[in-house]
This record gives C-alpha cells, sequence and structure tokens, in this order.
C-alpha cells in the first residue's frame, strides 16, 4: 500500500489524464487544507484496470473547475485547480470498478484506499502554503453508495479523511462516469 500511495502521489495527473468525459456532477467538500478550501463544481469517476506497476482501482475527482472531462480528455490540467481525487481498490484485486461498500484509507485491508488534496497555481506548482502539489490522506473512510460504470451513470457516496497536514476533511460525491481512455494521454499545463 505504501508503495502505491508514492506511485499515485506521483503520478494523480497522469492518472487523470486516462478519462474521457462525463455529464454535469457534484459533490461537497467541508474543511480546509492549508487554509484552502474547495468549493465542488463537477465530479467525475472513472474505473481503470489492473496494470503491471498497479491494482485496478476506480478513481473519484472533485473539482472547481468546470468541463473537467475535457481538461482530462485533452490532458491540459492544473492550471489554478484545487480537487480532490479518492482512489478505490477493491477487496479483489484485479476488478473495477470498485464495488458499493466502506474503503478504509491507507491500509492494507481489502477495500482500501488513497486520497489527495492538490492546490495549484496559475503555473501547475503547489499553491503558496502547500510544500508539495498534494497533501495524502492519513486515516478515514469512504462509503461508496452507488456506481454504475456506463455511459450518463454515477458514482455517490461519502468520505470523512484526516489529511497528513492533520486537517479533517467530509463530504459527498455525485460523479459522473468518464470511460476510461484506450490510451494514455501527456498531461501539460492549463
Amino acid at each position: 500500500m505504501v508503495l502505491f500511495m508514492k506511485q499515485l502521489g506521483g503520478l494523480i495527473f497522469g492518472l487523470l489524464a486516462l478519462s474521457a468525459c462525463g455529464s454535469s456532477s457534484g459533490g461537497s467538500f467541508n474543511g480546509t487544507v492549508a487554509g484552502y478550501s474547495l468549493h465542488v463544481v463537477e465530479s467525475v469517476f472513472t474505473p481503470l484496470p489492473e496494470t503491471e506497476d498497479n491494482p485496478a482501482f476506480t478513481l473519484i475527482v472533485l473539482s472547481d473547475r468546470p468541463g473537467i472531462c475535457n481538461g482530462i480528455r485533452s490532458g491540459t490540467w492544473g492550471k489554478n485547480t484545487t480537487s480532490f481525487g479518492i482512489y478505490l481498490i477493491s477487496g479483489r484485486p484485479s476488478v473495477s470498478p470498485a464495488s458499493p461498500g466502506t474503503y478504509h484509507l491507507v491500509t492494507d485491508q481489502p477495500n482500501s484506499g488513497v486520497a489527495y488534496f492538490l492546490k495549484q497555481d496559475d503555473q501547475c506548482r503547489a499553491a503558496p502554503g502547500l510544500s508539495d502539489n498534494s497533501v495524502p490522506a492519513t486515516s478515514g473512510s469512504v462509503v461508496l453508495e452507488s456506481i454504475d460504470a456506463s455511459p450518463g451513470k454515477r458514482a455517490r457516496g461519502s468520505y470523512d479523511i484526516i489529511l497528513r497536514s492533520g486537517e479533517h476533511v467530509t463530504g459527498t460525491f455525485d460523479a459522473a462516469y468518464c470511460q476510461p481512455r484506450s490510451s494514455s494521454v501527456s498531461t501539460t499545463c492549463g
């Protein structure tokens, strides 16, 4: 799990670039990280298959930026954005999307996951007050109430998470499905 967390921390936007468009969606983010809040404008989810380096997982992203799928699809992402990424790993390693249930973060238990808060400036660097582009979760849980990985469908649930910075965040997601891309897209600041 620790190796997986390190890989995800460094690759979050690369993984986001694997998605394509979905429909309008939403959610909530309660709390602040280093003084930054997140007003959720849109949220998406995409199931990603198992690879040689990572298990299959479902990625959920809440963002303050409209048109998140278009940005992800084009590979132009990150400029002046605040987002929260949740990665759910099913108890069955090669299964994606994740099944409804409770996922405990930063554990080696079945139905686990990781999460990251990201705040970037106009050059896609860590915003002032943050030492890194992402602030990872150290504990918490995500309840995936429902999920349907079909065009026009959604993943719905809630989360209660403690971040490395010590901040406690809670919220909900009503994420639109984004179909996984068949090829990798390079991500640039945009």
